[in-house]
């Protein structure tokens, strides 16, 4: 449902950055890091966080983390299920690739969605300790997945 937001409310302030400028992003509870090309905008409310990166008037790396209550891989599997779901119905997205997988050793799922705008999202969830990660990839350009951002993230203990 976050990933939804995200996508209706694109707005990309920044200008082009060149490859080798990537910023490192620590998050407020040093609980996890990853690299994003420019300097992100953070917000934090009811107990989720979400780190917006846009390097272009139509490109954004987005993170969205959120607290978790309950069992964990019940709860990742319906998370991972309502996510793209939501994202595919509001905004009449297709799916065209979809990939479960373990991203430091627990469950995450990788999706290619294009939104009927003509956007391209990369997204990763993933259920880590008590949080419900996404890290999304938002473009106007049909790209490859964004190895660099995903290959990033790290939690730290």
């Amino acid at each position: 449902a976050c990933a939804v937001a995200a996508l209706v409310a694109l707005a990309f302030p920044a200008g082009p950055a060149q490859a080798d400028d990537w910023v490192r992003y620590t998050a407020p509870d040093h609980s996890f890091a990853l690299s994003v090309p420019v300097t992100p905008e953070v917000d934090s409310d009811n107990g989720a966080l979400r780190i917006v990166a846009s390097p272009s008037e139509k490109e954004s790396y987005i993170i969205e983390v959120t607290d978790l209550n309950g069992p964990r891989e019940y709860m990742a599997d319906k998370l991972f299920l309502a996510t793209v779901s939501a994202f595919v119905n509001t905004s009449k997205a297709t799916i065209e690739s979809q990939n479960r997988h373990d991203v430091l050793g627990h469950p995450a799922d990788d999706f290619k969605l294009k939104t009927k705008e003509g956007y391209h999202v990369w997204e990763r969830t993933m259920v880590i300790n008590d949080h419900f990660y996404q890290l999304m990839h938002i473009t106007a350009a049909d790209e490859d997945q964004p190895t660099r951002f995903w290959d990033s993230f790290v939690i730290r203990p």
